[in-house]
Order: structure tokens, then C-alpha cells, then sequence
């Protein structure tokens, strides 16, 4: 009887550990993973805690993230010898989910400037991303090249990621 009883309980300690590894994913030497409930949980519990900081603080963080993406530029090329210099001039919070950016573009003709002018884009992050000129309201997908709406793109990621969009 005692046999029995040893060994049931061996197998389910052996059952147990091995429902634990399989369940969390454990690998030797790692931390186990988290639930995905446990992940969305943590993720709504940081979302409301940053939500109440800015809210604290909305003035002073618009200002200091507008003021370090404004030194920020790109360069998209227009064909042969020729590219032009995006520079941030003027950042405008339009509403929640839009942000008007005037730029200041030098064109560069085998590495002379030729010109120098501004253009403003809003960049719109709502059920649907856009990014349009302001002056010939047309999509950035209908004016540019594909490497030049990257460079679009990566700049309103960067515009997204500074926190620059607030309530």
C-alpha cells in the first residue's frame, strides 16, 4: 500500500511539473512567459498610469517633445542628382489623432541648393493612418516615390513615439 501510494504521488508531482512547463512555456534558463491575460492586464494597469502622469503634466510634455522633434529632418531623393531636405519648422496639434508639420525644404540639384520653400503635412492617425499635403490636399502615396513615403512614414513614427499627440 505504501508502494502505491509513493508512487502515485511521484507521478503526480511529475504530471504537475510537467503540466507547468508545457502551460508557460518554461525553457531552461529562462523565466517563464506570461499569461496573455496577465500581459493585456499589466498593459491596461501601465496605459491608465501614464494616461493620469500626462494628464498632470500635459502642458510641459507637449512642449519638450515638440521642441526635440523639431530638430529632426530627412532627405528623400527626386531623381538623378537631385534630393531635398525635410526640415521641421512648425509643429501644430490640428486635434486627438492629427498633427499639422510645416517643413522647410531645401532642393538640391548635384549638391547646390536651388531652392528653398515650405510645405505643411497632417499627418492623421485615426481608424485610418494618412499623411496629405495641406496646400494640394493629395496623399503622400499619389506625390512621392515609395522610399520617400517611407521616409514620411518613419517620421510620423517618430512624431507618434515622441507623445506629442495628447488629449
Amino acid at each position: 500500500m505504501k508502494k502505491i501510494l509513493i508512487i502515485v504521488s511521484v507521478l503526480f508531482v511529475f504530471f504537475s511539473v510537467l503540466t507547468y512547463i508545457f502551460i508557460t512555456g518554461w525553457e531552461r534558463g529562462r523565466e517563464p512567459k506570461r499569461a496573455d491575460f496577465e500581459m493585456y492586464e499589466n498593459k491596461k494597469l501601465e496605459d491608465s498610469i501614464k494616461s493620469i502622469t500626462t494628464k498632470k503634466t500635459k502642458s510641459t510634455i507637449s512642449e519638450k517633445k515638440i521642441s526635440e522633434i523639431q530638430n529632426q529632418s530627412f532627405v528623400i531623393s527626386c531623381g538623378s542628382g537631385c534630393a531635398m531636405t525635410y526640415k521641421v519648422k512648425e509643429i501644430n496639434q490640428i486635434n486627438q489623432v492629427s498633427i499639422e508639420v510645416t517643413f522647410e525644404v531645401d532642393m538640391y540639384i548635384d549638391e547646390q541648393i536651388t531652392e528653398t520653400f515650405d510645405e505643411t503635412y497632417v499627418f492623421s492617425y485615426g481608424n485610418i493612418n494618412t499623411i496629405r499635403n495641406k496646400k494640394s490636399d493629395e496623399y503622400i502615396e499619389k506625390i512621392f516615390t515609395e522610399s520617400a513615403q517611407q521616409s514620411f512614414t518613419d517620421f510620423g513614427a517618430k512624431l507618434i513615439r515622441s507623445g506629442i499627440l495628447t488629449d
